[in-house]
């Protein structure tokens, strides 16, 4: 589903199907790299008794990333958990105002996000991780980043709602 439609801003529709197909590609492109990383812990572990050190440092960095990375596809997507039962008893105005509170209540969360994310990462940007020795700060900044995409996925939803017909409400 989504809002590929026309919200009345078709900049803003394209932006967020870029971004979406660009998620898309980074996350499958992020899983296979996890993938292999798995497979080459057990492999060297149990096949080979070595126990390469990295692999599963990398993997738990890549499957941050990956959670956020496909909870911003998710919101596109609309696949996110909702609870559709305040719609049985609102008329399609009072339904269209109900995703225009949530949309905006989750974008000032993900401006939250965004600002105490980037704060926390630059707080640990001089921590290294053990078996990888990189700064933190890649792994913290998951949260921020992906919020920004959230952001702009959640203002098209606003939009949308927004934008909805008022022959519905009519009805």
């Amino acid at each position: 589903m989504g809002w590929d439609g026309p919200t009345g801003d078709l900049m803003l529709d394209r932006i967020a199907q870029y971004l979406t197909r660009l998620s898309g590609i980074i996350s499958i492109g992020l899983f296979m790299i996890l993938l292999f990383c798995i497979f080459l812990a057990v492999f060297d572990r149990f096949l080979l008794h070595i126990g390469f050190f990295w692999t599963e440092e990398l993997a738990r960095f890549i499957f941050i990333w990956l959670c956020f990375l496909t909870a911003a596809i998710i919101v596109r997507r609309r696949e996110h958990f909702a609870v559709p039962f305040l719609d049985m008893w609102l008329s399609p105005k009072g339904q269209r105002i109900k995703e225009m509170v949530i949309a905006g209540a989750m974008v000032g969360v993900m401006v939250l996000i965004l600002v105490y994310g980037a704060k926390l990462a630059e707080f640990v940007k001089l921590q290294t991780s053990p078996a990888l020795g990189i700064s933190m700060k890649y792994v913290y900044y998951a949260a921020p980043a992906t919020s920004v995409l959230m952001i702009i996925f959640f203002v098209g939803q606003f939009l949308e709602a927004l934008k909805k017909p008022k022959k519905l409400e009519k009805e």
